[in-house]
């Protein structure tokens, strides 16, 4: 340690004060007679180290002052300037003090809330809750909180959270409080949005005619509303909540179609399904829904609407019912108008062609020009009766029972191509050893027809291609050109409307076959028409069920 050497003047000085002290004491103390004048210098060193030492001391308490000052200067600044309000409680909750943040919450000036008892700016029905706070808090000398209803000076009304832990007093008693005001009336104001945004969610959610429900990937109900219940039958939302979702599927496959779609398309539209009621009875209904992943908690959930449509369903069984009622009387139509036309018209008009021939004969030599006319009329005549004749092929493909379905439509094809100057190209892979009841095979047949009908008439097209393929289990059939295309969805919305029953009656035979049939097609991009439906159960070459039968 470094010190100060002091000077000759100072060590005089302190000499003499120490001889003079020596001089003062009794006799039988310490005289100075019994120090050498050695031990004397060596007594004044000592004391002039201490009154170093001292003087060190004391500037590290001047410094542990100051540095003590800084922080409750800080302290001081951190308690007023805190964004909660403090107080110190003491009996029958009287403030003791309080930093200025809960003298401005209170709108009470510090100084004036002293004494006062802070139940003065507590709500009438609070009271006892806040009692009970401070009560609790005593007893068990552990933090406790609670949230109370306030009120400032002028009356107006606020939430506090109150956070409180008993302290020791003077006499070291625990009968004050530490207590931390905190104003929580935003929060409060936000919960009672939230609440009753949740009460119209839930009135909305219990009132809507449509059956709601949440799902987690697992099959787990997690939530569903009264409409719900009722569309499934079950005797409560409980029982509902604890069955399994593939429980409530007629066929575990169409829960899993659902969840695969929801997880590659986050949402699925129109998704019909047959679902088993409570009472294990059939129900149709349409499915929208989508995929939530709540990030939050971490988990996902599927969450939807569903829709009864069993009524429409067998409105649609019905119709579809009367379309194949319908087109097999006008299957039947169109066979006794071919063979009234083939049998009688066209034999007729044969006959009667003959006829005119054997006249014209006769007539050469006597009266050519009578001749002539006969000629002409004769000519016309076997125009007619090609006309007929086609026309009966037309209602009736007269090979489709004797050659077959492949033969037959081949056949038609190759006039088609022939007669409207197309390229139509047909191929049958798979077939030719195919065994067709004669309803499906008319009906395909028909779907050929009407669709390089609509090709003539409305693709402009220079080449049709035909493939009908075996595909077990499935037959499918495609009709692609290479014409000017057209907007399906356009297409197909106008479609009633301008009466056009070209393509709609493709559609409702390709539901007849027990299929669908998809449109793809672009402006100048051609068409393609693609029908897919199961293969029919085989006959065994019977006909007891043919339309014409």
């Amino acid at each position: 340690m470094n010190m100060k050497k002091p000077n000759r003047g100072e060590f005089a000085k302190l000499r003499r004060r120490a001889l003079k002290r020596l001089r003062e004491l009794p006799p039988d103390g310490v005289g100075a007679s019994n120090f050498s004048e050695q031990e004397a210098a060596r007594l004044i060193h000592d004391l002039q180290v201490n009154q170093i030492e001292l003087e060190m001391q004391t500037a590290e308490l001047c410094r542990s002052q100051r540095k003590l000052e800084e922080s409750r200067q800080k302290y001081s600044d951190l308690f007023d300037l805190a964004p909660t309000g403090y107080f110190t409680l003491g009996q029958n909750a009287l403030i003791l003090d309080a930093n200025l943040t809960g003298a401005n919450m209170l709108r009470t000036p510090r100084n004036a809330l002293k004494g006062l008892p802070l139940t003065d700016f507590i709500a009438a029905e609070c009271q006892d809750a806040f009692y009970a706070h401070c009560r609790q808090s005593l007893e068990t000398k552990e933090r406790q909180t609670c949230e109370i209803k306030m009120k400032k000076k002028d009356g107006t009304p606020f939430y506090a959270q109150l956070e409180s832990i008993a302290v020791e007093d003077s006499e070291r008693n625990f009968s004050q409080l530490r207590t931390v005001i905190s104003d929580i009336t935003e929060r409060k104001q936000t919960e009672e949005k939230l609440r009753n945004s949740e009460k119209r969610y839930r009135n909305l959610f219990d009132g809507i005619p449509m059956g709601l429900y949440r799902t987690n990937p697992e099959g787990r109900i997690m939530n569903i509303n009264p409409a719900m219940v009722e569309l499934l039958g079950y005797p409560d939302r409980d029982t509902l909540l604890q069955t399994a979702t593939i429980e409530t599927y007629m066929r575990a496959t169409d829960r899993q179609r659902l969840q695969i779609l929801l997880e590659e398309q986050g949402f699925v539209r129109n998704f019909t399904v047959e679902l088993r009621r409570y009472d294990d009875t059939p129900i149709w209904v349409t499915i929208h829904a989508k995929i939530v992943r709540d990030a939050d908690a971490g988990g996902t959930y599927y969450e939807g609407a569903m829709e009864d449509i069993t009524a429409r369903k067998k409105a649609e069984e019905q119709i579809r019912a009367l379309t194949h009622q319908l087109l097999t009387a006008q299957e039947s139509e169109r066979q006794m108008i071919s063979r009234e036309l083939h049998d009688r018209v066209a034999q007729d008009l044969s006959i009667l062609k003959m006829g005119l021939e054997a006249l014209s004969n006769h007539q050469t030599a006597n009266a050519p020009a009578i001749s002539r006319d006969i000629a002409e009329l004769a000519k016309i005549l076997q125009g007619t009766i090609g006309a007929v004749r086609d026309l009966s092929y037309d209602l009736r493909p007269p090979g489709l029972e004797e050659m077959g379905l492949v033969e037959t439509v081949s056949l038609y094809c190759e006039e088609f191509a022939e007669n409207h100057g197309l390229k139509v190209g047909f191929k049958a892979p798979g077939m030719i050893n195919l065994k067709l009841d004669f309803d499906t095979a008319i009906n395909l047949y028909r779907l050929i027809q009407e669709g390089l009908i609509n090709v003539r008439k409305h693709a402009r097209a220079s080449q049709v291609s035909v493939r009908l393929i075996a595909a077990s289990p499935n037959i499918i059939l495609r009709i692609e050109d290479d014409g000017q295309g057209f907007d399906v969805e356009r297409r197909l919305e106008t479609l009633t409307k301008e009466k056009r029953m070209g393509l709609r009656s493709m559609e409702e035979r390709a539901k007849l076959l027990g299929g669908q049939m998809t449109i793809q097609s672009r402006p100048m991009k051609g068409t393609k028409i693609h029908v897919t439906f199961p293969q029919p159960a085989k006959h065994n070459g019977s006909k007891e069920n043919h339309i014409d039968r």
